[in-house]
């Protein structure tokens, strides 16, 4: 089959339909190539922008992920090459004795850690989801969600809202993207430049070990036919865990090139983590900074390390660039085990429902406009909503805060919706009661 092959996103000729178009976005995004277009026509506009707002950040917000994963897709490129097999490949290349590697067969893996399961049906209008969407999970690993650190290992359904996608990853990837740009200009050009910094995506999903890798050459000549190891370069990142100390280690490169960087700087993402309480760099203690969402550690010079709390996140700065003929060792000590129940057992994923919190806020925000619905109306959402900003301001309250939005917040929040919010659009309250997942939750 193809390798590399575009899919004209949002159709050529059919008036748009804003969902159709997002959903196809996303799939776009984890697709070999990722291009928009369409016949010259009015009613067929692809700029993201001219969407209404419920689709643009999700629109955006796909679209500058595509961009992130070029060092992965680069890389999966370079294994193409070598190998034959395509970025993309059916799940019965990997499991062909297993039936539902055939009887799935919309799903596919996107590179060696990633699989994709792309939504084509219109959410539930009752429930703003795509109801108990199916999904077979390969064996052999458990997977976690790209985004949500949502963790599975066999057939499940799943509910999506237009804003989620089912994208998995095997746990403890660690995944090489670029990091966000300090402006949108920074953008330009971004996939013809060999990365000056690297962010590692590192998915722990409970393990404690992971690994992976990135690929590098010229990108302009086709000296990387060349089997010698003067034109390209392959850098390799792993990480163990014992007890609570996890250890990243970025190996020296392998082979080089004339313009590959002699120096990077790293940015690394160490997600479904309690905070860390001290970071080593190269055995140099690095300094802890408050996590800052705007500037996202873009206006720093020295090393340090931070917390996300509404991604769980531990983040590490290595701004001060390492070599990369020399191995640099990373050493974290973690508050707690990755194996604690709210990390990889919590009723339902916190970092995917609090995300769903704020859209339920946006949402009602949005009703102050239409109806007398305002913010004094739902107090207990937003102060679920609220969670993770008070994690990252008060990193030690992550546990303290996790218990309370599971036993407090949400099931406050759900009777919140359910019952005092009375000006409130009948559909609009069903839609929130089944993105929040509140049959879930019952009050105390």
């Amino acid at each position: 089959g193809y390798g590399f092959w575009s899919h004209d996103l949002g159709g050529h000729t059919q008036k748009r339909d804003p969902e159709l178009y997002t959903r196809w976005v996303q799939w776009g995004a984890v697709s070999p190539m990722f291009r928009t277009h369409c016949t010259k026509n009015a009613n067929n506009d692809r700029r993201l922008w001219t969407f209404p707002w419920i689709y643009q950040n999700n629109l955006a917000r796909f679209t500058r992920l595509r961009q992130a994963l070029i060092p992965y897709l680069y890389t999966a490129a370079r294994r193409t090459y070598d190998s034959g097999l395509s970025v993309v490949l059916p799940l019965y290349y990997n499991y062909p004795e297993n039936d539902e590697a055939y009887t799935f067969s919309n799903q596919y893996f996107f590179g060696s850690s990633i699989f994709v399961s792309p939504i084509s049906q219109p959410v539930n209008a009752s429930t703003g989801l795509v109801d108990n969407w199916p999904i077979w999970f390969p064996p052999d690993f458990q997977w976690v969600n790209f985004f949500t650190g949502d963790l599975s290992s066999s057939s499940a359904k799943k509910s999506f809202t237009i804003d989620e996608m089912p994208v998995y990853a095997q746990i403890g990837s660690i995944i090489p993207l670029l990091p966000e740009p300090r402006g949108s200009r920074d953008r330009i050009g971004r996939a013809q430049q060999i990365p000056q910094k690297l962010l590692l995506y590192t998915l722990i999903g409970g393990s404690v070990k992971g690994r992976g890798y990135v690929y590098d050459d010229d990108g302009v000549t086709s000296a990387y036919k060349d089997p010698s190891r003067t034109t390209s370069a392959v850098t390799r990142f792993d990480y163990s865990v014992s007890e609570n100390t996890l250890q990243f280690t970025i190996s020296a490169a392998t082979g080089s090139f004339s313009s590959f960087p002699t120096q990077r700087s790293y940015e690394i993402q160490l997600r479904g983590v309690f905070p860390a309480t001290s970071v080593l760099i190269n055995g140099a203690s690095a300094a802890y900074e408050s996590f800052n969402e705007l500037i996202n550690g873009q206006d720093g010079t020295t090393n340090a390390y931070t917390y996300d709390g509404s991604s769980l996140s531990v983040i590490i700065y290595v701004r001060q660039s390492v070599p990369t003929s020399q191995a640099t060792v990373v050493q974290v000590q973690l508050s707690d085990s990755v194996a604690h129940p709210f990390l990889v057992q919590p009723p339902v994923s916190f970092v995917g429902l609090l995300a769903r919190c704020q859209a339920a806020k946006a949402r009602l925000d949005y009703e102050w406009g239409v109806r007398t619905v305002f913010m004094d109306d739902y107090p207990l959402l937003l102060d679920a909503a609220a969670t993770g900003l008070r994690i990252t301001h008060a990193p030690e309250t992550a546990k303290d805060e996790l218990n309370q939005f599971f036993n407090e917040r949400m099931p406050g929040a759900c009777d919140e919706v359910a019952n005092k919010i009375s000006n409130l659009d009948p559909n609009v309250r069903s839609i929130l009661l089944a993105q929040l997942q509140c049959t879930t939750f019952t009050r105390k």
